[in-house]
């Protein structure tokens, strides 16, 4: 079926994309010392993955221009999202004549929906940090449905992001 056939590729492509992070890892341990040594400090971390994920970001939001599904049409009546969209216009540097539905755009109300679930999670309001990253969380699968290079680039920033967040550890 085609949809056996989608999924086929997807789990390809994810695994492909997991394991190019761990080559790339491994093979900086062996040929230029440690990992942690050449990623001496959180600013080499932060261009590193600028280098490998932005690349991958701007050809996602190239190739998908506008995402209309049944799913995300519902989605986008939903008014957090919608207030999401407006603070990701205002606030996160998303074009303001980027489409709604937009990688772009979805992308930038994601980061918003991200940002609402830490700061209720860090406020005490688990509750209300639960419903934005379940919201965020279901964005994120129309997104990478759409997008298996958005997919990609984000798992390539969050491979990125957890050797930061371990040197911040001191690990």
């Amino acid at each position: 079926t085609a949809g056996g056939a989608k999924d086929i590729v997807n789990d390809f492509l994810e695994t492909r994309s997991d394991e190019s992070v761990k080559r790339v890892s491994d093979l900086l341990s062996k040929k230029v010392s440690n990992v942690d040594a050449y990623f001496g400090n959180l600013d080499d971390v932060a261009k590193a993955r600028s280098t490998f994920a932005a690349p991958l970001y701007k050809q996602a939001y190239e190739e998908a221009t506008q995402i209309n599904t049944p799913v995300l049409q519902k989605f986008l009546q939903d008014k957090r999202i919608i207030d999401a969209m407006q603070e990701a216009k205002k606030s996160y540097g998303v074009r303001l004549e980027a489409p709604a539905t937009s990688l772009e755009t979805l992308d930038g109300v994601k980061k918003v929906l991200d940002d609402i679930a830490g700061e209720a999670y860090r406020g005490g309001k688990n509750q209300l940090g639960g419903s934005y990253t379940s919201l965020k969380n279901q964005l994120v699968d129309i997104l990478d449905e759409a997008s298996p290079t958005y997919k990609k680039a984000r798992q390539t920033f969050a491979g990125f992001a957890a050797m930061e967040d371990a040197q911040k550890a001191g690990a």
